[in-house]
């Protein structure tokens, strides 16, 4: 999370001037980020950079939805919650 943090605020800071404080990383809400994500291509690389842990989320809850007994589909659900908190 320190990693992700670190290059978001790296990102945020080369593209707006900006620093992306530790509660606007956590906070859910787009509100909070709003002021230091109003370029759009910024938004695009915040969004590029998030790929890679969205997958491990969404790949780590299918197996271990797999490893309970459960259906895979269940797993999925880490996906409709990461994007529902954006």
């Amino acid at each position: 999370m320190l990693f992700k943090y670190l290059v978001e605020a790296l990102i945020a800071y080369i593209g707006s001037g900006e620093a992306l404080t530790p509660l606007q990383f956590i906070n859910p809400s787009f509100d909070s980020r709003e002021q230091v994500a109003g370029n759009v291509y910024l938004l695009w690389g915040l969004a590029i950079w998030s790929l890679p842990f969205l997958w491990i989320g969404v790949g780590m809850s299918v197996r271990r939805s797999l490893e309970a007994g459960h259906s895979p589909w269940l797993g999925t659900l880490f996906f409709s919650l990461a994007l529902t908190s954006c």
